[in-house]
């Protein structure tokens, strides 16, 4: 299953290290508590999902693109790291290219 789109979460990326709310309270973070992604150490980084298609089974060829925002130096300008997912032949997940950082000391 392809779970819904989620975050991000927190809404804000903070300098300092924070625990983040990816508990049942919150809805922003459905998607993460299905994919079993629920940091309880804490984080610097805000995290989105965001699945082509919200279906089960995951259809061949749907997408999900993970992303990681932060914003370590306070500027407002945002570092990103978002990784870009494919359901092969077998309905597993695998990796469409490498990693895409942009500005990665932000």
């Amino acid at each position: 299953c392809l779970p819904p789109a989620s975050g991000p979460v927190p809404a804000t990326p903070h300098a300092q290290p924070f625990t983040a709310d990816f508990s049942d309270a919150n809805p922003a973070a459905m998607g993460f508590r299905i994919i079993g992604f629920a940091p309880n150490r804490p984080l610097r980084f805000r995290y989105s999902m965001t699945p082509s298609t919200e279906a089960c089974p995951a259809p061949v060829g749907a997408r999900i693109e993970l992303v990681a925002e932060g914003n370590l130096d306070q500027d407002g300008q945002h570092s990103r790291f978002t990784r870009a997912l494919v359901v092969d032949a077998h309905r597993e997940l695998r990796a469409l290219a490498p990693l895409r950082v942009e500005r990665a000391t932000e």
